[in-house]
């Protein structure tokens, strides 16, 4: 599959194998903190995205996949620039994820950066009992446990933190 119609001076894609994704439980922990105010008020974070174990396991039985980093700069407090480019990741997730599924791939596996913005809030807020939109929805690295700082890190990739320039990193899995 060719990425070149993604990449460009803010998307950057690396290649992966499942079993390098670094796991840390004390990553959930932030979840379970509720540091962003989304634990148990998504579908697509914890406690209902289900446990890190799970997802350890689920990981490691793809054979391939793509880090996909979505750098942009900030020069404000902008909120809505700032979520601009998580929503851009996601749909990259998304485009490439449907892109697999047409060159035979079964069952690609997207995670994306944050919590799932998808419905503005989730319906999950709202009362219902499963998300509406299940095909688009997902995950992100973070809420199933994965250290993404770590996991980068071991490509080549250095994360600074304190600056006005942003990283989301999602990722696409293949069998």
């Amino acid at each position: 599959m060719s990425f070149n119609k993604y990449i460009d001076e803010k998307v950057k894609i690396y290649k992966i194998n499942p079993k390098e994704i670094i796991f840390d439980d004390s990553i959930r922990g932030y979840c379970i903190e509720n540091k962003c105010g989304r634990y148990n008020n998504n579908f697509m974070c914890p406690p209902i995205i289900g446990s890190v174990e799970k997802y350890k396991k689920t990981i490691k039985s793809y054979n391939d996949g793509y880090l996909i980093l979505f750098k942009d700069i900030i020069e404000d407090s902008n909120t809505y620039k700032y979520y601009n480019s998580q929503k851009r990741l996601h749909e990259i997730v998304l485009e490439i994820e449907n892109e697999l599924i047409k060159e035979g791939y079964i069952e690609p596996l997207g995670f994306i950066a944050g919590e799932c913005k998808i419905c503005k809030p989730c319906k999950r807020e709202k009362g219902y009992d499963e998300c509406i939109y299940p095909d688009k929805a997902r995950t992100s690295l973070e809420a199933v446990g994965v250290n993404v700082v770590k996991t980068v890190k071991t490509k080549g990739i250095e994360i600074v933190f304190g600056t006005n320039e942003i990283t989301w990193i999602g990722a696409v899995l293949i069998k």
